[in-house]
């Protein structure tokens, strides 16, 4: 409590770490099917929110316990501060890479790629070559678009249709549909997973069939 950290003192230690060990236990029983799946593969992961930590200790996750390669967007001096904060054992180069938005040669081959993309959409050159610079869901959508990925993880941060709506824009398309969406919570009982809520809040009748695909 001194640090802040607490906010009421812990009235029994052994309890409260079984309380821990257990929501543990419950989510490594759901994740470990995903890792063991992904044991063999060699898929390329990109994470757009690079920066944040909570991605920092997954990629982490993913690189021990899978053969995935990890690529990371974001600021190469800011993800080197956090993974060392974090005593992480990640480094860029040898574990993951890194696709700086600020600075990177690949630049001009991903704007002109979101461009040529939404050009008959009435976006001009200079709002993708933004887009391109700042919004790092996009530059990974772009990067599984041009096959410099095979999936994206993003939506870490921000509104979920805020990201959907770049991600639709660059890898939707007629036979690539529709959208999904799937929460998880871990209850006393068991896990919950709610389908869809953010994609469709009133689905109708084709819909729904369409979720439980």
């Amino acid at each position: 409590m001194q640090s802040g950290f607490a906010t009421q003192p812990i009235k029994d230690i052994d309890a409260y770490r079984d309380a821990l060990k257990q929501t543990v236990v419950k989510s490594e029983f759901l994740i470990r099917p995903v890792f063991e799946a992904t044991t063999n593969s060699a898929w390329r992961i990109v994470f757009s929110e690079g920066e944040d930590e909570r991605v920092l200790h997954v990629a982490q996750a993913v690189l021990e316990e899978t053969s995935e390669v990890a690529i990371v967007i974001g600021r190469t001096k800011v993800i080197q501060q956090r993974y060392e904060r974090l005593g992480l054992d990640i480094r860029p180069d040898r574990n993951f890479n890194i696709v700086n938005p600020k600075r990177d040669d690949r630049y001009r081959d991903y704007w002109t790629s979101y461009d040529t993309l939404l050009a008959r959409s009435g976006v001009s050159p200079d709002l993708t070559k933004s887009i391109t610079r700042t919004n790092t869901t996009a530059i990974g959508a772009v990067m599984v678009h041009r096959g410099e990925a095979d999936s994206l993880i993003s939506d870490a941060v921000g509104e979920f249709r805020w990201h959907l709506n770049y991600i639709e824009q660059i890898l939707g398309s007629k036979t690539l549909s529709p959208s999904g969406a799937l929460s998880l919570i871990i209850l006393e009982d068991g896990p919950l997973f709610i389908a869809n809520t953010h994609v469709w809040a009133d689905p109708n009748p084709l819909q729904i069939p369409q979720t439980a695909k």
